[in-house]
């Protein structure tokens, strides 16, 4: 077994040390240059493939899933694409305030993980806007804020403020330290 591990090891750690080779000539270099690797040295079989690009998000007149039209903003953002909020631990109201002047947006749903921290359809959540996101977020996990933590992901549904159409944005990175 100790061959075995030495040389599976010995091949990845290779095959690792090729790739972060090609982060370091990051500048010039496109995701066609990247490869997976698939080996096993069992059979002996190397396949090496290239990574496609993330999906990108765009508008549509129809989407299936909630059967009408569908705006991204900003047009073709991928899952890699983020939105950084860096107001400090602001209330939620002012978080709702700068998605709407910063983006164009009316928040209906603002969630963390499986935690709801704001859905507009509900009266009890309208309280909500005058309290800071991080004791929110608190409240509803049950658990303190870790001292080391400085953000929140945060996922939004939005609609648009001018014609209320459903939007699409990146996930927020909510920095309040």
């Amino acid at each position: 077994i100790i061959p075995a591990i030495a040389t599976t090891t010995a091949m990845v750690t290779g095959l690792v040390g090729c790739e972060l080779l090609k982060i370091l000539d990051l500048k010039t270099r496109k995701v066609e240059d990247f490869k997976n690797a698939f080996a096993t040295l069992a059979l002996p079989l190397w396949v090496l493939s290239e990574p496609m690009p993330p999906l990108k998000t765009v508008s549509k007149d129809f989407d299936p899933i909630v059967q009408g039209p569908v705006k991204a903003k900003p047009e073709g953002f991928s899952s890699w694409d983020k939105i950084l909020i860096d107001k400090g631990d602001c209330t939620l109201g002012d978080f709702v305030d700068c998605l709407q002047d910063d983006h164009g947006v009316e928040v209906v749903i603002l969630s963390v993980g499986n935690a709801c921290l704001y859905n507009s359809f509900l009266p009890a959540h309208r309280k909500r806007l005058k309290e800071k996101v991080t004791k929110i977020w608190e409240d509803v996990t049950k658990q303190p804020m870790p001292p080391k933590k400085s953000y929140l992901t945060i996922e939004v549904s939005a609609s648009d403020a001018e014609d209320g159409t459903d939007v699409m944005i990146p996930t927020i990175q909510f920095k309040f330290r």
